[in-house]
């Protein structure tokens, strides 16, 4: 059990020994290597040209910006002010901000040109010229301040707040380390700021209000041992430091070693204990992190600008049916310098459907850049040369593309549902109007036209299931045939004219039919014995009693009994 016992202390201890020495260098570094020594509480070193953080310590945290502050009066003097303009000093900056530690004295009225003014805020720390430049450009400082704040957030630094121009303590004036970094990298953008941070010292001529020329030597000790040697670097190129009771030692250099080195930029802030003008801790952060940073890390240059990554397929081309994406600028990264580089990898994500027409360096996609599955920094991919379309498979595409989207297809069904409907309405409308123009004309017509009457026209209308006439056949030469008998049903033999002209008129009620002649001699006889003498009433002329009732015999002859000599009326003609 004791044995037990004293294996499980010895396997924490040795889990604590490993553990521990990543936990410290983990609280610092984003790369891997040797932790930092750095006295600042807030500190952040980076690699500018890449945008690679080396090292960074409590860069979220609210801190005094103090003499920092001076950065941005320099970036909004270039941008909004003329060099060559003349300022006059005024009465609140010459009394109130000439404090102690500036080694040039303003007076009330004194004049000085932009430029002169900038070289005195950045070297010598003056705050009489920091407020003098925001009278001048806004027409007071607490303008200026806002116009501070307004560009701060503009260029990402979102965490910062400025009241004044000149650093000085105010609870209300607050930055991080971080957006301390963005406005000095801002900074560092300005050729001109960057002349006049790497100024070792600065000479004012001599004017009605100074007998003398004046010559006075930068604070930043990194690029000057005028002052201190302790803090010298000799690849430093500038920027700002100094201390406040409030703020403590803050300090922003810059360092380069030449051409494709590294450019570091560090920002520390927020250190106790001296804050003598010549004793910065900060400062001394910056010398130490810059020396550690050179020997331990390197710039690894992944991706050359125009290097071809890759080769995808292209449509709609009129030229070619492949594609060469490059890389759209140099991609680098700092590494530490006994780094595999091997571990390094690359993972590309072109643009799923790429079609032409393609420009030059149009972004057709990115890259991202792998250390053991970890991201250290990402690229664009674009085109290496421009390509034509072949415009009859765009406009496909396009009618294809636009054919695709399911409201597209849902309004055309609609469409279609209302056009149908549309046609079906529209003819039953010509039908009635068809209709009602019929109707109107047979209304309006003469009634010669019209057959006379409405009877008439009743008659002269086809039933509906009467038989159709059918025309005459020509008339023949032959002589006429006698007919056979037909069945009852066959076709009548066609009327001639002389018939379909008496027809017509017997149709129309000019022509009376004329009573049958009566030429034969009608006899009758009584079937009762006792009418036989009864003399009955005739309805022709010349009729004789006796023969009314009397039908002739099928020979023409009277009906019912034979000729006897005691009948008068036998053989006798009618004379009517």
């Amino acid at each position: 059990m004791k044995k037990l016992k004293i294996y499980a202390l010895l396997s924490i201890l040795l889990i604590t020994a490993l553990v521990f020495p990543l936990l410290v260098c983990a609280e610092g570094s984003v790369s891997n290597g040797a932790p930092f020594s750095v006295a600042s509480k807030n500190a952040i070193l980076v690699e500018a040209t890449t945008d690679t953080v080396i090292y960074q310590k409590n860069i979220n945290d609210r801190i005094v910006p103090g003499e920092l502050t001076k950065l941005m009066t320099a970036i909004i003097a270039v941008e909004y002010g003329i060099l060559d303009d003349v300022v006059t000093i005024s009465e609140t900056a010459a009394t109130e901000k000439n404090f102690y530690g500036a080694n040039v004295k303003f007076k009330i009225g004194e004049q000085l040109t932009l430029r002169q003014l900038l070289y005195c805020m950045i070297l010598d720390n003056n705050d009489a010229a920091a407020a003098a430049i925001a009278e001048h450009i806004s027409g007071s400082e607490a303008d200026f301040a806002r116009s501070m704040t307004e560009k701060a957030q503009f260029i990402g630094a979102q965490n910062t707040n400025f009241t004044n121009a000149t650093g000085q303590n105010d609870v209300e004036q607050y930055s991080t380390v971080w957006d301390m970094y963005i406005i000095a990298d801002y900074f560092t953008q300005s050729k001109l700021l960057m002349e006049i941070a790497a100024t070792k010292s600065y000479t004012l001529p001599p004017s009605e209000w100074r007998e003398k020329k004046k010559k006075f030597y930068t604070n930043d000790h990194l690029i000057s041992t005028y002052k201190n040697t302790s803090y010298y670097y000799r690849y430093a190129d500038g920027l700002i430091g100094g201390s406040s009771s409030t703020s403590g030692s803050v300090m922003a250099g810059v360092a380069s070693r030449g051409r494709g080195s590294m450019t570091l930029i560090f920002i520390g802030a927020g250190t106790s204990g001296e804050n003598s003008k010549y004793a910065l801790p900060a400062m001394k952060d910056a010398e130490n992190i810059f020396r550690e940073a050179y020997a331990s890390y390197k710039i690894l240059n992944i991706v050359k600008k125009g290097e071809i990554m890759t080769e995808e397929r292209l449509d709609h081309s009129l030229e070619k049916d492949y594609i060469s994406l490059v890389s759209k600028d140099d991609v680098s990264t700092v590494i530490p310098k006994d780094k595999n580089e091997e571990e390094i990898t690359i993972k590309l994500f072109p643009k799923e459907h790429i079609m032409a027409p393609i420009s030059e360096g149009e972004p057709l996609g990115t890259f991202e850049v792998y250390d053991n599955d970890v991201l250290i920094v990402t690229g664009t991919l674009t085109s290496e040369e421009t390509i034509r379309a072949n415009i009859l498979l765009k406009i496909g595409y396009w009618i294809k593309t636009f054919f695709s989207f399911t409201a597209v297809r849902v309004i055309l069904i609609i469409l279609l549902v209302l056009a149908v409907g549309y046609v079906y309405l529209l003819r039953r409308s010509l039908k009635r109007n068809e209709r009602a123009k019929a109707n109107r004309q047979i209304k309006n017509a003469p009634p010669a036209a019209r057959g006379g009457s409405k009877s008439a026209a009743k008659k002269r209308a086809p039933q509906k299931n009467a038989p159709q006439s059918r025309p005459a056949p020509p008339q023949s030469a032959q002589p006429a045939q006698s007919v056979p008998n037909r069945p009852r049903n066959a076709t009548r033999m066609p009327h001639t004219p002389e018939q379909n002209a008496g027809r017509a008129k017997k149709a129309a009620g000019t022509v009376k039919r004329a009573p049958y002649p009566h030429n034969k001699t009608i006899k009758t006889t009584s079937l009762h014995p006792k009418a036989a003498n009864k003399t009955q009433p005739s309805a022709k002329k010349g009729a004789k009693p006796g023969t009314a009732n009397k039908k002739p015999s099928r020979f023409g002859l009277s009906g019912g009994k034979k000729k006897t000599k005691g009948d008068r009326t036998s053989g006798k003609k009618h004379n009517g």
